[in-house]
């Protein structure tokens, strides 16, 4: 089942006073299939990031970067952090997206989506 996954990117400006501040905005929204990720001892020699709990794999090609922050589903207080993000084979028809879950964290309710 398709599910939608919000992202989101952390920007840091400098003020007059040299003190950057870092917020969080909205980039865009896909349609796609989430799951939980699982190895063996044999597949943890091969996994790209071993920080990774869960991919996200969409059709959607688009500008997802390291480090961007995602919501599955609007559930602001299960926030993933992107560690990887492969184009198979340069092929332009999937994007297969690792995540890591960050129990500590919370995408404000703030933050327009």
């Amino acid at each position: 089942m398709e599910q939608l996954a919000t992202f989101f990117r952390e920007t840091s400006t400098l003020t007059e006073l040299n003190r950057e501040i870092t917020s969080i905005n909205f980039t865009r929204n896909i349609y796609g299939y989430f799951d939980l990720l699982t190895s063996g001892l044999v597949n943890k020699a091969t996994k790209i990031v071993e920080e990774s709990t869960h991919i996200f794999i969409t059709e959607d090609i688009c500008d997802i970067q390291k480090d961007d922050k995602v919501i599955i589903n609007g559930d602001r207080k299960r926030v993933y952090k992107v560690n990887f993000v492969d184009n198979p084979l340069m092929l332009n028809e999937q994007l297969e997206i690792e995540l890591e879950f960050l129990p500590n964290e919370e995408i404000p309710q703030d933050v327009e989506v």
